[in-house]
């Protein structure tokens, strides 16, 4: 019964080294909290523009920014793919004067992004 007991210590231990050791060298997973404050050139803050984070050009979630022109995404972050975020004005007039569309590549060592946008001519 003992010898038995031992053995299954043992297996187990084997396991579970195993899967640690298969685990080594992996891209590892984290999550990150990136934010967006977008104002016009005359430092007035652009409320209700629509945010778009795109993993590897698509899509995987979408916010607007509030009164103060601020908006933030928690995601997952994987260091071998591509985040970035596009910045769209879909009321046109409505937030001061239709701004420029415009693209940000996510930077690791950034977490707040001032953004200045200028009206379209």
């Amino acid at each position: 019964m003992l010898f038995r007991k031992h053995i299954f210590h043992l297996l187990s231990l084997g396991t579970v080294s195993f899967t640690m050791c298969c685990k080594y060298g992996e891209p590892v997973d984290f999550y990150v909290e990136k934010g967006f404050s977008v104002k016009s050139q005359s430092e007035q803050a652009i409320p209700n523009l629509q945010l778009n984070l795109l993993r590897n050009s698509d899509t995987i979630d979408t916010k607007y920014t509030d009164t103060q022109g601020f908006a933030d995404f928690f995601f997952q972050h994987t260091p071998s793919e591509t985040f970035s975020v596009k910045i769209k004005d879909i009321d046109a007039e409505e937030n001061g004067g239709t701004f420029k569309d415009t693209s940000i590549e996510i930077q690791e060592n950034i977490d707040l992004y001032n953004i200045q946008l200028s009206l379209v001519k």
